[in-house]
Parts: C-alpha cells; structure tokens; sequence
C-alpha cells in the first residue's frame, strides 16, 4: 500500500544480497557498497593506516639499523640506543571522534600530505609465468634488428612511425600498437591474401623474393595461422590496450607514496644526519686531554629532526641528497569544502523537459547536519528566555541573567594558560600539603590542573603548569543567537526572578517592546524557535526552528508546533502565566497581569570575556602629540567615548553594581 506522496517517488529495487565471491554486475549493488565502503574505509584511511605503521613500526626499524654510533678515531667510544620507547595515545587525549584525521597541524596551520605516483623500476608483469617479454628486453633484443623500411604518418590527433625490420632472415612489422613484432605473413594474410603463392607473387616474381620470404612463411606455418581470421585474431591479441597492465600510465605500474613513506624516508635522512653529526663531536672531543669522563649522549643534537620534519611538512619541499629527491609541493594546506566556492563541479542541476531530477528526499539526504555531526558538537545551551521588561534594564537588544542559573554552571567557562618554572640549585624535596588553588599574580584565584617535568632547550629540570581559570557571565556579558548579539546588564538574584506556575524560573529576560526586540532584529524564526523549543522538551524530540514548515518532517509548522503544546497543557500561543519574584507578600509573590512568551532558546557566549576587557582610570599617560589620553588597555589609555555616555545614562553608582 503506497500513499500519494510516495507515488511520486521512483522505486529503488533492493540491492540483493549474494555470496561475497560473486561479481558486483548490477549497478544498484555498487551503489550500495560505495556507502559502505566510504563509511568503514573513509577517503584518508590509506594515509592514517601508511602514517601509523611508520609511528609503531617505521621508527623502530630506522633505529635499530642505526642504534650504534662508534668514534673514528677511537672505537671504543661509541653510543648504543638501548631502549625504543612509543607509546599509544589513550582515548581521552585523543582528538575529537568526528574528525576524519589524515591531515598535519604544523604551527598552527592545518596541512595535508599529496600521493605521489611514480612509475616502477620494472613492470609487475614481468613476474607472472609465460608471459611475453620481449617489449621489456630493450636494447639486447633490438641488437640484432636491421631496419629495412620506415613509413611515418601523421594526423592532427596522432603520430605513428610504421617499420620493417630484418632479425634472424624474418620480417616483421614494427608498430607501436602492438606489444611485440608481428611477422609480415601474418600481416598480409590479414589483409585478404591467404595464400602463400599470392602473398609472394604481390612482391615480385623474381625467384629470389620466394627465398628471401620463405623464413617467414615457416613462421607463419609454425603459429598455425592460414586465413584472414586466424590472422586478425592474433593481431587483436598483440594490440596493446589502454588500462592493460604492460603499459606505463597503467595505474598497476604506479607505485603511490603515502605520507607515512614520505615521512620515514626523511626521518630516516635526519636521523643518519643527526648521527653523522654526533661522530663528527665525539671524534673532536676524544681528541682533547679528557680530565675528567665526558658524557657523549649529549652531543646528540635531537632537535634537528624536529626541525627538520616541521620545516618539510609547513613548507612541502622533500629535500633527501641520500636519495637524490628534490620535490616540492608535497605538503598543502588542508582545504576543507565548505560552501560554494569550494565546490568540487559546477552547480549543475539535470532536468527532463524542464523539470529538474532532484527531488525532495534528495534534499533530505544532503543535509549538512546529518554528514558532519553539527548535533553532537554543541557549542551552547539552551537558555530559558522570557521575553518581559524588568526596571529598564533590559533596553533594546540587552537580557537580564537570573543569577542562580548562573551559579548552577549556565554558560561557563573555564581557560587554560600554561606557565613554566625553572628549577635552580635542585633544593631538596619536601613534601607538604597543600591545596591546587595558584594565587595569579594580578590576585585571581585559579585551580593548578596539570603538572608536567621536564626540560628546556638547555636541558634544564623545568616543571610545567596547566592552570585553570573558570569564568562566569558578569554584566556587560555578550550572549549570541543566530549573529544577534544580546548584552547583559544585571544578574537578577533567584527571589527577584518571575516564576512560572509550574515552578519553572527563567534563565534570562529579553526586551518587552517587540518593536525593537525581534521585528526590528528580523528575527521571526525566533519565535519560532522558542515555541518550537519548548514543544521538543515536552515531546522529546527535535523541532526546527525555520520559518518554512517543510513536508520532509524536518522543520514543523507554527499549527503543528502549538497543537504539541495544547496537547502537554501549554498555551496554543506560547504565553505561560508567571508570578512576581519580588518579595511583596511571599515567595510566589503575585501574579503578573499579562501573559509572557516564554521557552528556551539555544544560546552561545562569545570568547570575549568581561574581565579581559574591564578597564579603568582616573588620569594617566598622554600622548605628546595630541595631549590626549593614550589609546588601548594595554598601555592604560583612556576610556572611549562610548563609556563617557554611559557615565551619563546610568551613573557611577549603577554601574558599580
């Protein structure tokens, strides 16, 4: 049974489901396992599987062929790499489980490593038993052709030389087409003369051609060829197909450089280096009168090959002498296709008597959340808005935080700085307890998260700090929903804030006016959103917020969004009834006397935090010029001339609230 939506659609049969040795024939069947296949294999899988078996196993075996360095002039001072330590990264320091990989982060900058194809030494179809290899030979073969003829013909397309050759009192023809040399009866049986005595009587009737052709007819007599046919299909077989494995752009005769190759040979390079250098120090200093012993290990220059491998991947030149490589463009930057200057094709869109092929389920498929996991990667939360006036507080495009939502982790965040101490003089250990809050220096107070030892570049003992500061909304916070900017101006305590008769408090109030707040702002789709949103908390599902209901499911209709909330005891039209917060008789307070519109809405904070950018000052710096205050917080410079009228809207006591 089939509705009237889906008739429309074109039935795709089924992909049938066979032994695994059976030949994928039907196209329906490679569909389906192209799906699959990207999804188990993905597109870089060949460069992350190259990369890591160059970590585990590459390094390893560069090493040990080179653990020892031994001293020219002394080969009883010598260096022995005794232990290869490679760990494996546990899940949690691993990167994020969406991200399909195969690509560099070189300072900062993302890069992605080319294949490279270049052609065999020799061609793998030398190895496979009974095959001809005769066009292989080269220059020992053709050693004992003597060329009797040559014809050249060209076109506009193509060129061909077309030879007679002499080898051992046979004569063949010479072409490109074919793989080997085809004998001239065979050639001429192919043109229609099946006959021995023709074929000779067409050269000439001198008895001296039949004895300079018979050599040649025994060959023929030897391939057991004797009419046209027989002699087109001996031909057909030597002609050389494009794709076939005997030719050099056949992609069976590439051999592809992944990154981890790439990178082991230059690993490789720099590790020699780095060792050649070290027998260069270790033979100048066991020249010297040692006093005292010396420790070698420390002529080891290990940061060479750091540099070495960033410079070639962050710059794409593979410089190798050893090896006499010198190729450039080898490393990119990673382009990630994003929009419609990156697109791969044109938009073309195929259409069959002016309607276009693509239908609406095909818009379904493509969506872009669906593909790169945009609702497992949130970056916000979902605020309880209610849009409502409170003392003015909330002017144009400004929102009053409840401060209790704040002190339950609403939008928080925390930031990470490292900082590193040197240890002088090695004091003597002493243990104490102690708590992990780090006093910073300008007096906040942040948690020490990470610990590390190590050294620096003068192989100093060095201890390393991760610390962290957790930041929380103040006033002058700014909010973000869909590129509008909201700013906070009070953090609104939890008995001052309105409550739902459900017991439901708001995490902030927007702007009352709707002329400024959203009609001004363009921004119908939040409303939308908002009812959309407080439907998907009651039905536990997704709502879209878009203003167009579509008939895919994806994005509801207003009507269909306000029958869910009448049907789980909400308004038709979103509005709930809230009590006052204000301690005028209780707790509850009174209830308001207009209905608010009220629901959540995904926000997100900016990374601009208002402690990074408070700033104050009574007089300071000038500069010389102009007589005025210098510019910048940095340097202490004045304030802008925006903060002067704000002076004069709100007071210096309101804002030191």
């Amino acid at each position: 049974m089939t509705t009237s939506k889906g008739a429309d659609k074109k039935e795709v049969p089924a992909p049938s489901y066979r032994s695994l040795d059976a030949p994928v024939a039907n196209p329906v069947d490679k569909f389906a396992l192209l799906p699959a296949f990207l999804k188990v294999r993905g597109l870089v899988k060949e460069h992350i599987d190259s990369f890591n078996y160059f970590i585990i196993k590459g390094i390893r075996n560069i090493v040990e062929a080179n653990n020892r360095i031994e001293a020219r002039n002394d080969p009883n001072i010598y260096l022995r790499y005794a232990l290869y330590a490679i760990s494996h990264l546990i899940p949690p320091q691993c990167e994020c489980p969406l991200d399909p990989g195969g690509y560099f982060i070189v300072k900062g900058t993302e890069k992605v490593s080319l294949e490279l194809a270049r052609g065999l030494s020799f061609p793998p179809s030398w190895l496979i038993p009974g095959f001809d290899l005769h066009p292989y030979v080269g220059h020992l073969y053709f050693l004992s052709i003597r060329v009797i003829a040559s014809v050249t013909s060209s076109t506009h397309e193509i060129k061909s030389k077309t030879v007679i050759t002499l080898d051992k009192e046979k004569i063949y023809l010479q072409l490109n087409q074919f793989t080997k040399l085809i004998p001239i009866i065979v050639v001429m049986k192919a043109m229609g003369m099946e006959s021995d005595q023709e074929v000779v009587q067409m050269v000439g009737r001198d008895p001296r051609y039949g004895d300079l052709l018979f050599p040649s007819i025994q060959e023929c007599a030897f391939e057991r060829i004797y009419t046209q046919q027989q002699a087109l299909q001996y031909m057909d077989e030597k002609v050389t197909y494009p794709g076939a494995g005997n030719q050099k752009d056949y992609v069976g005769n590439k051999r592809l450089e992944l990154s981890g190759q790439l990178i082991s040979l230059l690993f490789e390079h720099l590790f020699k280096t780095m060792n050649s250098q070290a027998v260069e120090l270790m033979n100048k200093n066991s020249d010297r009168t040692r006093s005292s012993p010396s420790d070698f290990s420390q002529l080891i220059k290990h940061e060479s090959i750091t540099s070495g491998l960033e410079r070639a991947i962050s710059t794409g030149n593979w410089d190798i002498k050893r090896f006499r490589m010198h190729r450039k463009g080898v490393s990119q930057h990673c382009i990630h296709i994003a929009s419609d200057g990156g697109l791969v094709c044109r938009p073309l869109i195929i259409a069959d008597n002016g309607i276009s092929r693509v239908k609406e389920h095909h818009m379904k498929e493509l969506r872009l959340s669906l593909h790169v996991g945009y609702n497992k990667l949130g970056a916000g939360q979902n605020a309880t808005v209610a849009v409502m006036g409170y003392s003015g507080y909330d002017i144009e495009d400004a929102i009053v935080m409840n401060k209790s939502s704040l002190d339950r982790v609403l939008i928080l965040l925390d930031e990470f700085y490292a900082m590193c101490f040197m240890v002088f003089n090695s004091p003597p250990r002493d243990y104490k307890d102690s708590p992990a809050i780090y006093k910073a220096v300008d007096g906040e107070t942040t948690v020490v998260d990470r610990v590390m030892l190590c050294s620096d570049t003068n192989d100093k003992l060095s201890i390393k700090c991760i610390i962290r500061h957790t930041r929380r909304p103040e006033v002058w916070f700014i909010f973000r929903i869909h590129l509008i900017l909201a700013l906070t101006l009070k953090n609104l305590a939890l008995k001052d804030s309105p409550i739902l008769y459900k017991f439901f408090i708001p995490s902030c109030l927007t702007d009352c006016p709707f002329i400024f707040c959203l009609i001004s702002r363009m921004t119908i789709g939040k409303m939308i959103e908002l009812i959309g949103g407080k439907a998907g908390v009651s039905s536990g599902r997704f709502h879209y917020g878009s203003a167009f209901g579509e008939p895919s499911g994806n994005a509801d209709k207003v009507e269909d969004i306000s029958n869910t909330l009448v049907k789980h005891g909400f308004s038709y039209n979103g509005k709930d009834l809230l009590y006052s917060g204000a301690l005028l008789h209780c707790i509850l307070g009174q209830p308001l006397e207009a209905y608010i519109f009220m629901g959540p809405i995904y926000y997100q904070k900016l990374k601009h935090m208002v402690l990074d950018k408070m700033h104050a000052r009574a007089s300071g710096p000038r500069v010389l010029l102009t007589r005025q205050p210098t510019e910048g917080r940095s340097r202490d410079g004045g304030l802008a001339s925006l903060y002067i009228l704000q002076f004069y809207d709100y007071g210096p006591s309101t804002l030191s609230c």
